[in-house]
């Protein structure tokens, strides 16, 4: 069951990134790494992955939530009626900030926050 923080009724969401090791540092490198992460992230390979074209005919799709809203546009996606409702909370939701978070962890707010959302009692 997805969770709501704070007064707004909207999801907050955890995504994957790509990131460039610093241990990536020649140009050979880093055009590799460019390639890739363009290849990883177009909406076609998403569909592929999303509707379990990569496996056995007649798969099912895997029903997960891709990091690229255009991965919804494709038309295969979009014929799918249960992508469609995970579209539309995808679409309302909140990113995870992506800054000041060792403060905020350190801190333990977020902690609490995601325990009252979640009805959890803390003793701490």
């Amino acid at each position: 069951m997805p969770a709501t923080l704070g007064q707004a009724n909207r999801l907050l969401l955890f995504t994957d990134a790509l990131v460039l090791s610093p241990q990536c540092s020649s140009a050979e490198c880093k055009d590799a790494a460019v390639k890739f992460a363009t290849f990883y992230t177009d909406a076609r390979v998403y569909e592929t992955v999303m509707l379990s074209r990569d496996g056995d005919q007649g798969a099912k799709p895997r029903y997960l939530l891709p990091a690229t809203p255009a991965a919804f546009e494709r038309t295969d996606v979009q014929a799918d009626p249960i992508y469609n409702q995970l579209q539309g909370y995808v679409g309302g939701a909140d990113a995870y900030p992506n800054e000041g978070v060792p403060a905020v962890k350190q801190s333990g707010v977020l902690r609490g926050l995601v325990a009252k959302a979640l009805g959890i009692k803390r003793d701490d």
